[in-house]
């Protein structure tokens, strides 16, 4: 119900702005993809704020050796799925095909190409983006991570973590 308050008010809110201010006319094709952004990106922060605000996420040692759990690099997972698929996977269903067809001529069977191939092409690439795992220097984490050994007793320098989709 958060995303669709929000999508709903950043709908109207721009409409109405670009409805008001004449020089802004031209950006009504971006209106859905910015409310459809604003909502997904509070979706995702939502849903994952336990990750970013309390628990964190697990991370491990390279070799597999648990840690524990880290808000930082749970902040830095939330960030990134919310640049992949918050920003970067509307995209392609949202902006591709309006200015496509803006260039292209009238053609209903054109036209449901480009959507078939803007969302056929685009959430893969969006999806792919970022890899579902990331890697940390451990003193950019909490200081607790700083001291941290691997099973081999070594000292432990990087560490990962499942970011998510």
């Amino acid at each position: 119900t958060v995303a669709v308050v929000v999508a709903c008010s950043v709908a109207l809110g721009a409409k109405k702005l670009v409805n008001a201010v004449p020089a802004l006319q031209r950006l009504g094709l971006v209106v859905p993809y910015f409310a459809v952004c604003c909502a997904g990106s509070c979706n995702i922060a939502f849903m994952r704020s336990s990750e970013w605000m309390g628990e964190g996420v697990a991370i491990f040692a390279l070799d597999g050796t648990p840690l524990g759990q880290s808000v930082k690099a749970g902040q830095q997972a939330v960030l990134d799925t919310i640049k992949s698929r918050g920003l970067f996977l509307p995209i392609f269903p949202l902006l591709i095909p309006p200015l496509s067809f803006l260039l292209l001529p009238s053609n209903i069977v054109l036209e449901i190409c480009v959507v078939t191939v803007s969302i056929g092409v685009g959430l893969p690439i969006a999806l792919a983006l970022l890899p579902t795992t990331m890697e940390f220097d451990v003193t950019t984490l909490e200081p607790e991570f700083h001291d941290k050994r691997d099973r081999s007793g070594s000292k432990v320098s990087k560490a990962v973590a499942n970011k998510g989709l």
